[in-house]
């Protein structure tokens, strides 16, 4: 592949912001990727933080996923158990109506807490 602005020199690497091959005197290294000198520079540290920001989310969702994983179930459970005392107690329409919350409840937190690593930490090379 030769360079955008020099066709005679072969391209050391690709602009990450627009895509065209750069020699060395035209690439800027700028710590995850090239930039087209004085006027790529500005997108790809754009771009650069987005990805930054982007494993502090992922980390993130995963713990959130894992939270609401536990409170569903303790939710669920408690349902349940409220449900069988108003089943025997007070009134049997609600407490079935509370068992099948519970259960619900239980349900949907296995499935969450069977995802929590729904998103790579960050370093994972998956």
């Amino acid at each position: 592949m030769k360079c955008f602005n020099h066709s005679k020199k072969d391209a050391v690497g690709i602009c990450k912001s627009c895509g065209r091959g750069l020699c060395s005197d035209c690439a800027v290294d700028l710590k995850n990727g090239l930039a087209c000198k004085n006027a790529c520079e500005d997108q790809v540290k754009i771009l650069n933080k987005m990805l930054d920001m982007n494993e502090k989310v992922m980390s993130t969702s995963n713990r959130n996923l894992k939270i609401t994983g536990y409170f569903g179930l303790i939710s669920g459970i408690l349902f349940i158990f409220l449900g069988y005392y108003f089943l025997r107690n007070l009134e049997a329409i609600v407490g079935a109506i509370f068992i099948i919350l519970g259960v619900a409840y239980l349900v949907s937190s296995i499935l969450r807490l069977s995802r929590t690593s729904q998103f790579p930490a960050a370093g994972d090379k998956n």
